[in-house]
């Protein structure tokens, strides 16, 4: 592994886990066993770091979304499955200070990696609708362009909530996205969602994953 992946790899495992302002370049240098000079040499300062780091991270989104797209015999909503425990693999360990300080003080930084991440999102949700109306998993009478702009209000508010961690998981899940899913998809889909649900979570359980998941099983 050259010296560059290592970096970006340590940086990831440090700032994720203690957030970003807490840990300064020369911590990072001496968690890594080089000087501070060539830590510089190779990323000028923390922000340029920091927009490489998450230039790698949207990278491994981009290259596995790609992917997915392309699959189109395949059940979508077992695709929509996959990205997102494959979204949950990218964030592990990410905690909301983490989020916290690239908002508080890398805030372009953070607005650009955000932007990339949406774009990609919503061309990805844009197509479910479409492609699951067709499978027979959304109900044919539901209009899909206010059912997209309804999904991209909840992620909007899950995304904030992330930061503030005012509600748990579940309480949104409860609240907001489950009642959404029973409105809008059929009955084929729900028996969908809730088996990959339940195997979801026990995969999580298995393997002991820490994607601040609750635990519990709800059926739709």
């Amino acid at each position: 592994m050259i010296l560059q992946e290592r970096i970006l790899e340590k940086a990831r495992a440090v700032f994720f886990s203690q957030g970003i302002r807490s840990v300064s370049m020369s911590d990072l240098a001496e968690a890594l066993g080089i000087s501070k000079r060539t830590l510089y040499q190779i990323f000028p300062s923390k922000d340029e770091l920091l927009r490489s780091l998450l230039q790698t991270e949207y990278e491994k989104f981009k290259t596995f979304f790609e992917k997915k797209r392309k699959e189109e015999n395949k059940n979508i909503i077992h695709i929509l499955f996959e990205i997102i425990t494959y979204m949950k693999h990218l964030m592990e360990g990410c905690s909301p200070l983490f989020l916290k300080d690239m908002e508080k003080y890398h805030t372009d930084i953070f607005d650009e990696y955000c932007s990339k991440i949406k774009k990609k999102s919503d061309e990805f949700i844009e197509k479910f609708f479409v492609v699951a109306q067709k499978q027979g998993y959304i109900r044919p009478e539901i209009n899909l362009t206010i059912a997209h702009s309804a999904m991209e209000v909840i992620m909007r508010f899950q995304h904030e909530n992330i930061k503030s961690e005012k509600y748990s998981k579940m309480e949104i899940l409860k609240s907001v996205t489950y009642p959404f899913i029973r409105g809008v998809f059929t009955e084929d889909g729900k028996k969908i969602i809730n088996k990959l649900n339940k195997e979801m979570i026990s995969e999580h359980s298995t393997h002991q994953w820490n994607y601040h998941h609750a635990n519990e099983f709800i059926e739709i």
